[in-house]
């Protein structure tokens, strides 16, 4: 509830509201509430109970509203969030309940999703929803105040609960030319009044700075003025779209970054905020120094407006570029996995102050220095930081060399199984080091190795395996099974290079230590049903790098042979000689 005394500001309930025009600029936030915001709305408003005694409890304050006059309605400041919230309520009696006589509501129109009759088709189609952060914004909440009024069942009253919205549930109105800040620009007391807040992120509040008219020269005229704010508006959404593609988004991020809205990651690029800094207005708080200095030193205000905004347009542009190109994207995307994010900045840098080849040429260096392999020495399964990295770029350079254009590494994929299941180094040809302990786990494993060999006085002795409970007996063909399958394969050369693979860790540790065989049934499998399975872990359990392949039971001396070899091969330019 509001407090009693309102000093000189003007209490306005919903019934007040209903004939009028809002109108909220291009410089605000889209809608945001959540379900939780609106159903605790909801609950608040329908738990009020309001007294008829004026000087107690007899209203329910919604918060303020911040206007200003316009020629045709009300230029919403502030309160929109409350104030969509409430139409959306209305909107549903409406349909719902005062079908036959609708009650006017107040219209909203948004000068970037449209006027109130459009944006309001988009409650009951989500396809249409799906196209624009807002309107699922807008949507889901709808959503919620349907399910919300549902659960209540038939016996609610509907016309009470109307009522008290309308008649109980009070804004306050704090027009800006009535209270002492005609002369103020509008953009200037929105900034003030939410630069406090939580829920307003630093783009939204950079974006205010952008499309501030203050900002602009004086003499220029207002169409002018116009045009150009209405260059940046399009081409801030031409950004946020484009950062809607996961693709684009995780190349360029090299991990799930969960930043909303995305468009902020670029201007923290810019700012260079510090990966770990926990200044949450520290984005903000450059551009507006920014903006400050200009004005301090008299500078050109346009000029300088369209140089800033050139300078993020342009970055974005470049990351554009990166990703287009495929030999930058299969590189700069493997840096960035790398934990090399915080040094985004200079991968900016060189590229706009050096050569093609040249920006390449740095590229390859710092891959070299991060794989540190003079790819002679053999790398092994306890160095797991160069392996990984190593079985990483193999995986990313073959995309990148692929004949096919559209062909690449899907880091969105890697990353997003990273952050969800994790990767493991694999061994290709693993011994199976505990024998089973239970009677059915001992005939399920053999049922299962069985279906992969192919010596008939192995599979006979299995065949007529009957001690299943003789611990001893049992485990002496166990260890003839193990034997059978690494034959051609010592315990020193398990561990290196050539018999390992990226794998998923889901994969990998559902079938633990399994042999060759099982592996690449259950490799092919997941791959049919859409596991991300890189490439080359995909090549070695098909025996692609093998020119002659004489069976698919065992990864041979010759299997790891010309396996190593197209490591070597592919990754020969980024050897650290």
């Amino acid at each position: 509830m509001c407090k009693e005394s309102l000093n000189n500001e003007i209490l306005k309930n919903v019934q007040n509201l209903l004939d009028l025009r809002f109108f909220i600029p291009k410089y605000q936030r889209g809608y945001r509430w959540k379900e939780n915001q609106i159903i605790d709305l909801l609950n608040d408003i329908d738990r009020f109970n309001p007294s008829n005694d004026e000087d107690k409890n007899s209203w329910y304050c919604l918060q303020p509203l911040v206007v200003k006059k316009s020629e045709d309605g009300w230029r919403l400041i502030d309160g929109q969030q409350r104030l969509t919230s409430i139409k959306l309520i209305l909107h549903y009696l409406n349909k719902k309940f005062f079908y036959v006589e609708p009650k006017q509501i107040y219209t909203l129109d948004y000068e970037t999703r449209g006027k109130d009759e459009e944006w309001l088709k988009i409650l009951e189609d989500e396809n249409n929803a799906e196209n624009n952060i807002d309107y699922k914004h807008i949507y889901l909440a709808y959503q919620a105040i349907k399910n919300w009024f549902e659960l209540k069942g038939s016996e609610f009253s509907s016309y009470g609960f109307s009522d008290k919205i309308l008649n109980n549930c009070k804004f306050i109105w704090y027009d800006i030319d009535q209270n002492g800040q005609r002369n103020e620009i509008e953009e200037d007391v929105f900034i003030r009044l939410n630069v406090g807040k939580i829920p307003l992120t630093n783009s939204e509040l950079i974006k205010a700075l952008f499309l501030n008219s203050s900002n602009f020269a004086k003499d220029k005229n207002e169409e002018e003025i116009k045009l150009r704010q209405l260059e940046i508006s399009t081409q801030w959404d031409i950004i946020e779209q484009e950062l809607a593609d996961n693709e684009f988004w995780y190349f360029i991020n090299g991990e799930k970054n969960k930043i909303r809205p995305r468009i902020e990651y670029l201007f923290n690029v810019i700012a260079q905020k510090p990966k770990n800094s926990d200044d949450n207005n520290f984005t903000f708080n450059y551009f507006q120094s920014e903006f400050e200095k200009n004005q301090l030193n008299n500078g050109d205000k346009l000029g300088f407006v369209n140089n800033l905004w050139e300078r993020i347009f342009n970055t974005f542009l470049i990351f554009k570029e990166w990703f287009n190109d495929k030999e930058n994207y299969h590189l700069i995307g493997y840096l960035l996995c790398m934990d090399y994010k915080d040094k985004i900045a200079t991968l900016l840098h060189e590229y706009t102050n050096t050569t093609k080849d040249e920006f390449r040429q740095n590229l390859a260096e710092k891959i070299k220095n991060s794989i540190s392999w003079n790819g002679k020495d053999d790398i092994n399964y306890s160095d797991e930081t160069r392996a990984r990295r190593i079985l990483l770029l193999h995986n990313v350079v073959t995309m990148q060399k692929q004949e096919d254009k559209t062909a690449r590494f899907s880091f969105f994929q890697y990353i997003g199984t990273k952050e969800n299941k994790g990767w493991d180094i694999e061994h290709i040809q693993a011994r199976a080091e505990k024998s089973p302990e239970s009677e059915q786990h001992r005939k399920d494993w053999l049922k299962e190795v069985k279906s992969v060999i192919i010596d008939q006085n192995l599979l006979d002795e299995i065949n007529n395996f009957s001690d299943w409970k003789d611990s001893k007996i049992y485990n002496q063909l166990f260890e003839k099974v193990n034997e059978y399958f690494f034959k051609n394969l010592d315990t020193e050369e398990e561990n290196l290079l050539s018999n390992l693979a990226l794998l998923d860790a889901g994969t990998n540790r559902g079938y633990g230590n399994e042999f060759y065989p099982i592996k690449r049934k259950t490799i092919l499998e997941k791959d049919k049903i859409g596991v991300f399975i890189p490439i080359c872990t995909k090549k070695v359990f098909l025996k692609h790098y093998t020119e002659e392949v004489s069976n698919m039971t065992f990864w041979s001396e010759e299997d790891r042979n010309a396996y190593l070899d197209n490591i070597k091969s592919v990754l020969k330019p980024y050897f650290n000689i």
